[in-house]
């Protein structure tokens, strides 16, 4: 069973990335984390084969920062970053610092968040039954209404 850390600080969203992954039909276990300093007593407690982290965090003002603090504490678990912010300065320094995925809170479909979740895993993955997807969380996210997937962009 693959460990995913979900580093978010907004309930709503952690519930609906928490869905979104359970969606993916892969055997995951998940924890979550609202600050970067929950997250950072999370990173040197155990692995993760998976984190996937908000820049926007209560208790980090910069973003870049915060995925710096994560990346030296993950153990070079692939890291996919869905956040708010959309600039081409800090999504150049994330994916040059190692995102394996960067994905705008706004557009993105299941379809491409399971492809990010399902290539930043790599290798053979567990799948579970539909009955054990559909347990017990009734958030969705609803097509391409939650996140934007970063298209185009010259870096």
């Amino acid at each position: 069973m693959k460990q995913v850390l979900v580093i978010e600080d907004q309930r709503t969203s952690a519930a609906i990335i928490a869905q979104m992954l359970r969606n993916t039909g892969l055997t995951l276990e998940m924890r979550h984390a609202a600050t970067l300093e929950d997250a950072m007593r999370l990173l040197s407690e155990q692995f993760f084969d998976l984190i996937v982290l908000d820049l926007c965090l209560p208790d980090s003002a910069d973003g870049r920062n915060t995925f710096a603090k994560v990346r030296l504490l993950s153990s070079d678990a692939p890291i996919i970053v869905l956040t708010i912010v959309n600039d081409t300065s800090t999504i150049k320094s994330v994916l040059d610092g190692g995102a394996k995925a960067y994905l705008v809170k706004g557009h993105i479909s299941d379809e491409d968040f399971n492809d990010s979740v399902r290539r930043a895993l790599g290798g053979k993955l567990e799948t579970i039954t539909r009955q054990e997807q559909d347990a017990p969380m009734e958030i969705t996210a609803g097509g391409h209404g939650f996140f934007a997937r970063i298209r185009g962009i010259d870096l």
